[in-house]
């Protein structure tokens, strides 16, 4: 199977960078996020289905943080990267 691309949604590429302070914690958070998203590039089912939140919702647990995504025929859709700790029903 072909990878599919990554798109991130405006909002959620702002909201990365905020997520963590400091340079090195910022540099280990962008490169766990990376590497998820090379997995679900490769193999977009990997993740839970969240369909009773939203449909065509999943997620896919990266560290202490869910990556939420809708898969389209050409793309892997990042929607959100939420702290575990969060709502998921409160932020989306």
């Amino acid at each position: 199977m072909t990878p599919k691309p990554v798109l991130l949604r405006y909002l959620t590429k702002n909201r990365l960078s905020e997520c963590h302070s400091g340079p090195e914690q910022e540099d280990i958070y962008l490169e766990l996020l990376h590497t998820a998203f090379m997995a679900l590039s490769k193999n977009p089912n990997l993740g839970r289905v969240y369909a009773e939140v939203y449909p065509g919702l999943r997620g896919y647990l990266a560290g202490r943080h869910i990556i939420l995504y809708q898969v389209s025929d050409v793309a892997v859709e990042i929607v959100r990267v939420l702290h575990h700790s969060m709502d998921l029903d409160s932020q989306l």
